[in-house]
């Protein structure tokens, strides 16, 4: 949530997608000093009303130039790109992705091919990766996600790892 809190503090409107008004509430409570408008929208990520939620809520706030999007099943990924997205507006969109984005015994190919997306779209893959501390490994803290994410956006980085993902075996 870190990285959210500061993106709140440096944009004029921000609107947070979660699946439970608790996450939503939390958030909100977290950035309620900041100087940007908030809006939360509750949506059902198996929904099939879920992009079209996405797409009217833009609609009516403006396009944005900056998403963070971290969802579990990246086959919504290419929906979500596409409900948001418009030739009008250059958007840098930032995708968090689990450790097995980058499991080399998968064919992890390119998620949005295949779909038409605005020539201003700018896609960033961020996976989340482990350490290794003296020969053991663990999964990233809180904090670590947090200011990786806030490095990739800062630096624009298309394509970054979080920790390490190699060796493989050695994954938590």
């Amino acid at each position: 949530m870190d990285v959210s809190v500061e993106l709140a503090s440096q944009c004029k409107i921000l609107t947070s997608v979660a699946s439970t008004d608790t996450s939503l509430l939390k958030l909100d409570n977290a950035i309620k000093d900041k100087p940007g408008k908030h809006h939360m929208l509750n949506l059902d990520w198996e929904s099939s009303a879920f992009s079209n939620s996405l797409n009217q809520h833009v609609q009516s706030i403006g396009y944005p130039g900056l998403v963070l999007v971290w969802l579990h099943k990246d086959a919504l990924i290419p929906k979500v790109a596409l409900a948001i997205s418009t030739d009008k507006t250059a958007c840098s969109f930032y995708h968090v992705r689990e450790s097995a984005a980058a499991d080399p015994a998968q064919q992890n190919g390119d998620i949005l091919a295949g779909h038409q997306l605005p020539k201003s779209f700018s896609y960033h893959q961020i996976i989340l990766g482990f350490h290794i501390e003296n020969g053991v490994s663990r999964w990233l803290a809180n904090s670590e996600i947090s200011n990786g994410v806030g490095l990739a956006i800062e630096n624009s980085i298309p394509d970054s790892i979080i920790g390490t993902v190699r060796p493989w075996s050695l994954r938590p």
